[in-house]
């Protein structure tokens, strides 16, 4: 199959997914995991980044069950991602109707380049080193398992 022609086929997809009503999300956070069943601890499919868009499928309490655009299906917590509203009368049209993984990223923190540049004008005397260090900071699997583990976490919250 040609390269294009994957795009257009998913492209397709989502669009009459949308026409039939299909939910549509944007993840709204800079990572998070795709994950094989609707519980935290549940196995990674694929990480996803702020900005990746996502159709829903089903849905479990405060977890939607997701296809990305590469096809894949799991699920997401309804706190990491926002509905994708899309605005019909833009397609085809010039102008930007989609916000950068930045933009997004900054937005689920309520700040955007403006509102930080700002900020940052009317505090000249703060360092935002720790805070650009913390955000760089990723706990791996192994790591993570190894806490749930220590500390005896398990499905629905709390020790036993």
């Amino acid at each position: 199959m040609k390269r294009w022609k994957l795009p257009l086929i998913l492209g397709v997809i989502l669009a009459v997914s949308v026409a039939f009503g299909a939910e549509t999300f944007v993840v709204k956070v800079r990572s998070t995991a795709l994950r094989s069943g609707p519980q935290f601890f549940a196995s990674t499919v694929v990480t996803l980044k702020a900005g990746d868009g996502l159709v829903q499928v089903s849905r479990q309490n405060d977890w939607i069950q997701v296809k990305n655009a590469a096809g894949q299906t799991g699920w997401i917590h309804q706190s990491a991602v926002e509905t994708k509203k899309i605005d019909i009368l833009a397609w085809g049209q010039g102008t930007k109707t989609q916000a950068t993984a930045s933009e997004v990223a900054m937005a689920a923190k309520g700040f955007n380049k403006q509102i930080e540049d700002s900020y940052k004008a009317k505090n000249k005397n703060i360092s935002f080193v720790w805070v650009d260090k913390m955000a760089l900071i990723a706990v791996s699997k192994a790591d993570l398992q190894a806490f749930i583990k220590q500390g005896k976490l398990v499905a629905g919250g709390g020790a036993q």
